[in-house]
């Protein structure tokens, strides 16, 4: 595995050509924002699916900060729901709700 990148993401090319790959398409996308093409090819896609791909993407971060291996562990895997509610550690309940709430009282 010499001379290869070590992500299996890579599809078998070498580190510097990945590397190069990247380089050029940061100067592709650098050359078509400075001479405008950017963002006229953003107005072609219409406001609600700018909006929502934006929603998409927080949530999709959100629950990645929720699961236990990388979070505070409050949603876990279940085998019938594919996601569940999990239980929280005592160590991470302060960074997850610093709000102090009280009863309503009639």
């Amino acid at each position: 595995m010499e001379g290869q990148a070590a992500d299996g993401g890579t599809w078998g090319l070498l580190y510097r050509t990945a590397l190069a790959t990247v380089f050029l398409e940061g100067h592709i996308f650098l050359f078509i924002s400075v001479i405008g093409l950017r963002s006229k090819f953003a107005k072609f896609i219409p406001k609600l699916i700018r909006i929502s791909s934006s929603t998409g993407i927080g949530l999709f971060l959100a629950f990645i900060g929720l699961q236990s291996s990388e979070g505070v562990g409050l949603v876990g895997f279940s085998s019938s729901t594919l996601i569940t509610l999990g239980a929280c550690p005592a160590s991470q309940r302060a960074s997850v709700a610093p709000v102090v709430t009280f009863p309503i009282v009639n």
